[in-house]
């Protein structure tokens, strides 16, 4: 049976009862970190094939159900990464069924995915797009390849994140932009209802989850591999527009900051679901 007791961020062995048990899995807490990551699972208990056809339409999945609202978002979330740089060179690491390779193509980018799923790489095959094999923590891809890297609830999907971003950094051109998106360990429901949250009931995203983080954790993780964090919201910064003259730049600078206080309101209440950096390569 596979165990962990080495924080994933901070490498301190966390010991003495666990966080949380919620058989056949059990999770740690880094006090340290604040960071929470699974102890231990079953021989097996995750394949690749988990992330086949059923991954994608069994239960409420039903990924292409709203393909146009996904393009959305993630036209969204690249268009916060191209902020910080114009490179045009794209990969979606976990690219699913095509969705930010549709939002990069239409935004003038050069996309390509990545993706465990023979299932994804097929779709995204038939809808023109270049879609490898490969896994996050050891890509199929030479040095200083991209300038842009998505991840939209993929870095916990391993029990070792940081050789993940190791290897993003190996593939990104210095000053490369990685858009990361992942679950908020802070959410309210997660917070309060511990013990029934999907989070960690291993008939749903405790299965295939190893590490859940705060901003705090996940900041700290990527300043440490070689990033430097530009934006810590799902909030677009639209720096750029700020520059077309004094009027626009205070009326921006209004508006952000109300956006600001509710970020910060957001955050302390524990309303938000998912947690949105932009970090750029050094």
């Amino acid at each position: 049976m596979p165990q962990w007791s080495d924080c994933p961020v901070c490498d301190q062995t966390v010991s003495g009862p666990l966080w949380l048990e919620m058989p056949p899995l059990s999770w740690r807490k880094c006090q340290r970190c604040d960071l929470v990551f699974k102890a231990q699972e079953p021989d097996g208990f995750l394949t690749d094939e988990h992330y086949e056809d059923s991954y994608f339409t069994g239960g409420s999945r039903k990924y292409d159900r709203r393909r146009e609202h996904r393009i959305g978002k993630a036209a969204r979330q690249l268009s916060a990464g191209q902020e910080f740089t114009s490179g045009r060179r794209l990969l979606d690491i976990g690219c699913s069924l095509g969705y930010a390779l549709e939002a990069g193509r239409r935004r003038g980018l050069e996309p390509v995915g990545l993706d465990v799923s023979e299932t994804a790489r097929k779709a995204c095959a038939e809808q023109g797009f270049e879609a490898v094999d490969g896994r996050m923590d050891d890509l199929p891809f030479d040095r200083e390849r991209f300038d842009l890297v998505l991840m939209k609830h993929v870095l916990e999907h391993t029990p070792e994140p940081r050789a993940a971003l190791r290897e993003i950094h190996r593939v990104t051109a210095p000053g490369a932009c990685l858009m990361i998106a992942v679950p908020n360990l802070h959410y309210v429901k997660g917070r309060f209802a511990v013990l029934k949250h999907r989070y960690y009931d291993p008939r749903h995203a405790g299965r295939e989850h190893y590490v859940y983080f705060s901003i705090g954790a996940l900041c700290r993780l990527l300043e440490e591999e070689g990033f430097t964090v530009r934006a810590r919201s799902k909030v677009m910064f639209r720096r750029k527009e700020a520059a077309r003259g004094v009027a626009a730049a205070l009326k921006e600078a209004a508006w952000f900051g109300l956006l600001g206080l509710w970020q910060t309101t957001a955050s302390f209440l524990g309303l938000r679901r998912e947690l949105f950096v932009v970090a750029q390569r050094s």
